[in-house]
């Protein structure tokens, strides 16, 4: 069973980052997404983290950040642990799409994800996200600047 849980802190949500089952997602060549870019995504005026958790285990976390100039717009972050994985992780953002919505009206999202990450890749296609566009990071991956995909839900 999936529950969620509004959090606002900063430890909890690093400690599952640099989880080592979820961190290379995330790194780049600098390691530069860290605890200040953590704080810095909470900081930002209504910006929301829900705590995952399945059967009473930790599951992950999932972020979401107003984005700047784009009202209506949030970025979704995700994080999810070995054991909320696939289904879970689907059913997870459901119920996170719900319980934002419920509080604060429709919420369009934009997520963009690595594009040599088939996993995460597959998750925002079962989330009903569509592929809008791709970019190249000005972050580096294995000395080459990482391709990002970017996937939308209006």
């Amino acid at each position: 069973m999936i529950q969620l849980e509004e959090t606002r802190d900063v430890g909890y949500l690093d400690f599952i980052f640099n989880h080592p089952d979820i961190r290379d997602a995330f790194a780049d060549d600098r390691n530069s997404f860290t605890m200040l870019t953590v704080k810095k995504l909470m900081d930002t005026p209504g910006a929301h983290a829900l705590k995952v958790t399945r059967d009473g285990q930790q599951g992950g976390w999932i972020m979401s950040v107003p984005i700047e100039g784009e009202p209506g717009w949030c970025e979704v972050h995700v994080a999810f642990l070995p054991n909320c994985r696939g289904i879970h992780a689907v059913e997870a953002a459901y119920e996170a799409i719900t319980w934002h919505e419920e509080r604060f009206g429709p919420l369009r999202i934009r997520m963009r994800v690595r594009a040599d990450n088939a996993p995460a890749l597959l998750f925002n296609e079962w989330c009903g996200l569509k592929e809008v566009g791709r970019e190249i990071s000005d972050k580096l991956k294995n000395g080459q600047p990482m391709k990002l995909v970017i996937f939308e839900r209006k």
